[in-house]
């Protein structure tokens, strides 16, 4: 099963619901699909054999991702946080392919053999320019969706290689498909380079939850989006959580004025310091915390910790 299916079968059963950006100006999972059939032309034009993406969240990352999907060719999102030999050594390796980069950025992947260079905003633009495309893409579950690189325990970067299969089977195995309220809202804020991205994105989709995008985290700029977009979803890492209840708890200066709309709060990606987890209860009592544990090998979470676990450790 193709990952795009995923989009599909949300575009056809509710091609009108917010499937990703603010509530006024959003883009519905119908209009998300045919960029990404716009995209897929866009991408088969150029010639490439893979799609790279280096640059922060934004539309155009969920766009390239399901258009990488449609024209058959593996997305590649890479950490742009890397100095520029390292990044440059990884983008060569994927050539020949086309690079998705932020503004303001042209230097790092200038004179890179084999690779086309196109900034966010012009592959948006270009994107809009290209008629749609027709549903013509490979539904060969071992066809390659998404080369992650995870340094693992060498400190080098590898790409770990997740098929079509792997992705779809994780999303339609944890997700009711559509079994989000029209009103629920994830915020998310991890690089696109990390699975949790990928699989966020994915799930939301295929849930039928709107996805709201922080290109780079930032304690108060998360609270503020996440009481203004009315938020019920997110998942944080455990520096990010202890740094967002520094904004709101009142003994470390804090507005004091919590996450209203908040309902659930997953965590992973290092270890969770009792006091924070501790301190996230008893200000957010009104929040079902997960710990999630996974691999980017095993296409996000393996393992968690309940709701239920976390109140009745709190208790104990």
């Amino acid at each position: 099963m193709n990952i795009l299916l995923l989009l599909d079968m949300a575009a056809s059963a509710d091609p009108d619901r917010l499937a990703l950006g603010d509530r006024a100006h959003g883009y519905t999972t119908g209009r998300l699909f045919d960029l990404a059939g716009r995209a897929a032309r866009l991408f088969r034009a150029y010639e490439t054999l893979r799609v790279v993406h280096t640059a922060e969240s934004s539309p155009a990352l969920p766009v390239a991702l399901f258009g990488a999907a449609w024209a058959g060719q593996p997305f590649v999102p890479l950490n742009y946080r890397l100095a520029d030999d390292r990044l440059r050594e990884l983008i060569a390796a994927q050539a020949p392919a086309l690079a998705i980069i932020d503004p303001g950025t042209q230097a790092r992947h200038a004179g890179l053999d084999g690779v086309e260079v196109m900034t966010t905003a012009d592959f948006l633009a270009a994107v809009a320019s290209v008629e749609p495309a027709e549903p013509d893409w490979s539904n060969e579950p071992d066809d390659l969706a998404v080369l992650l690189h995870t340094s693992g325990t060498s400190g080098t970067p590898k790409a770990a290689v997740l098929r079509h299969a792997h992705l779809s089977n994780y999303v339609t195995g944890t997700v009711d498909f559509l079994g989000a309220d029209e009103q629920e809202a994830t915020l998310a804020s991890v690089p696109p380079y990390h699975i949790a991205a990928i699989a966020g994105m994915l799930t939301a989709v295929y849930g039928g939850r709107r996805l709201v995008q922080l290109p780079s985290f930032e304690s108060r700029a998360w609270v503020d989006l996440a009481r203004s977009e009315q938020i019920t979803h997110a998942m944080t890492v455990p520096t990010m959580l202890a740094r967002i209840l520094d904004e709101i708890d009142p003994d470390t200066g804090g507005d004091g004025s919590g996450l209203p709309s908040v309902r659930h709060l997953s965590y992973g990606g290092g270890r969770m310091p009792v006091p924070v987890i501790e301190r996230a209860l008893r200000l957010l009592p009104g929040v079902n915390f997960v710990n999630a544990y996974g691999l980017t090998e095993t296409s996000s979470s393996s393992a968690l910790l309940s709701p239920e676990h976390h109140r009745q450790a709190l208790a104990s």
